[in-house]
């Protein structure tokens, strides 16, 4: 009986170091997973939860000393904005091409391996759903946008864009 018992736990530490680490791109990742609601009104919030990867697991702000960047420079051709070392998560408003930032918590890895993976959930404000001029755009005084979202690794690496479904925001004038 002790050898079938030493020979399991033998077998099982051989088991384990042959776990292989995780073979994420040393860019992010990210997929888009939901939004809380895609119908909001006046005085409301919304949250898009995205999923991430990153092979060397450096997601975080640089330092949080600048932000004299043009948000809205996309109308303008300008993606400098991207860069911005106070912010590292960007979602972009379809309507206007402004983008509101974000800045994440330092997601380091813990353990041996540096790839880190796990989702982000960014909470867009009653702010960011301004209603623009309906008069051509609207139906019913429902404005809709999506957002074109975007996140930094601190080595400068940008993700690929994910896009939202349309978020249908009810304009009161």
């Amino acid at each position: 009986m002790r050898k079938v018992i030493f020979a399991s736990v033998i077998a099982l530490a051989a088991l384990s170091a042959c776990v292989k680490a995780p073979t994420y791109p040393f860019y992010p990742v990210i997929t888009y997973k939901s939004v809380s609601s895609d119908h909001i009104g006046p005085g409301q919030a919304d949250t898009i939860t995205i999923s991430f990867t990153d092979g060397d697991g450096d997601i975080a702000v640089t330092n949080t000393s600048d932000s004299n960047y043009d948000f809205c420079g996309l109308q303008h051709n300008d993606s400098s904005f991207l860069h911005a070392q106070s912010f590292n998560i960007f979602a972009i408003d379809s309507r206007s091409s402004c983008a509101q930032q974000f800045a994440s918590p330092n997601l380091t890895p813990s353990g041996k391996y540096k790839d880190i993976s796990g989702e982000m959930e960014i909470l867009l404000t009653t702010t960011s759903y301004t209603c623009f001029d309906c008069s051509s755009t609207c139906y019913n005084n429902v404005d809709s946008v999506r957002y074109t979202i975007y996140v930094r690794d601190q080595a400068g690496h940008l993700s690929n864009p994910v896009t939202t479904p349309p978020i249908y925001i009810s304009c009161s004038y």
